[in-house]
């Protein structure tokens, strides 16, 4: 099991294989069911434990996503944004695609131009942008975030990393963009990320690494999620 589980291909991806750390859950899950098994005589005698993987893995270091990845990137969520908010929607949707690439958007230039982290952005309050001073201020935050898709309310909580209140420089082309974008937002918007109505457009930050990822994954690009705040390779 140790030797021939790591090789097995994942559901969603044949060609990616099972990680150390799922082949160790599903291990000690099927030891503890047939340890069950034995205890209700379903089985004789006691069987014998599946071996698992060692839980010291390798570190891998994220790559860091070039230049011209960062390029290809933003063009391909500005072209998203230009060809769907084109499109007539005739259902009016909470959320629409022209809004998620918008959104996602909206990750990146904080990500790539601020050397925002995932949290940052996710939990980040307009009122926390100041065009006039060039900063963007993080602190913590300990906010209702309105609703969910699913109509459940969103609890935003976040503490900088750092232990302490930060702020950002807003420069060059980053100043351009947030000027546009906050200039054509709506009076029920509250945050950066928001839905239109005051509600923060993801649940948690992992919807941010499961949008870009998505992103990366379409032009073959490797890299964290949301590591454009690394130094170019």
């Amino acid at each position: 099991f140790r030797e021939l589980a790591p090789t097995l291909p994942t559901l969603t991806d044949p060609n990616k294989n099972l990680s150390p750390i799922t082949v160790r859950s599903m291990g000690g899950h099927l030891n503890r069911f047939f340890d069950w098994c034995s205890m209700e005589e379903l089985i004789s005698g006691r069987p014998i434990k599946l071996l698992l993987p060692s839980k010291k893995l390798k570190t891998v270091r994220t790559a860091i996503p070039t230049t011209a990845d960062r390029k290809a990137v933003e063009a391909k969520l500005r072209a998203a944004v230009k060809e769907w908010e084109s499109k007539d929607y005739k259902k009016k949707n909470r959320t629409t695609e022209a809004g998620r690439f918008k959104t996602l958007l909206r990750v990146f230039m904080l990500g790539n131009y601020a050397s925002l982290r995932r949290g940052e952005i996710w939990s980040l309050p307009l009122d926390r942008i100041d065009l006039e001073q060039g900063k963007i201020y993080i602190s913590p935050v300990d906010q209702d975030g309105g609703l969910s898709k699913d109509g459940k309310p969103i609890h935003v909580k976040f503490k900088p990393k750092s232990g302490r209140d930060d702020w950002q420089p807003i420069v060059g082309k980053l100043r351009d963009f947030l000027a546009e974008d906050l200039a054509n937002r709506n009076e029920d918007e509250r945050w950066f990320l928001d839905k239109g109505d005051g509600s923060v457009w993801f649940a948690s930050p992992d919807g941010i690494t499961k949008g870009i990822k998505k992103i990366l994954y379409e032009l073959g690009i490797e890299g964290g999620a949301i590591h454009f705040s690394g130094k170019p390779v």
